[in-house]
C-alpha cells in the first residue's frame, strides 16, 4: 500500500504545502510540511510554520493547507 501525499500550492507555485498521515491506533493523523522557492528555483523547507496541534480530518489538513498558500 502506498502512503498518502497531497500536494496543496499557490498559482505561481512559490509555497507548496506537502500533506502526508500517519496511521494511529484510532484513525489518522495529518502533517504539513510548508515549502518556498527561492528566487534562483531550489526549494527549501519554510520553518516559520511549525504544526502545534494533532489534524485529524482530511477536511482540516486541506483548508490549513490552502490558508497556508
Amino acid at each position: 500500500m502506498k502512503g498518502y501525499k497531497k500536494e496543496v500550492s499557490n498559482s505561481t507555485k512559490t509555497k507548496i504545502v506537502i500533506i502526508t498521515r500517519a496511521k494511529l491506533s484510532d484513525g489518522y493523523n495529518y502533517y504539513l510540511t510548508l515549502l518556498g522557492k527561492h528566487s534562483s528555483g531550489k526549494m527549501f523547507v519554510n520553518e516559520t510554520y511549525k504544526q502545534k496541534n494533532s489534524i485529524l480530518s482530511e477536511r482540516e489538513a486541506l483548508a490549513t493547507a490552502k490558508k497556508l498558500v
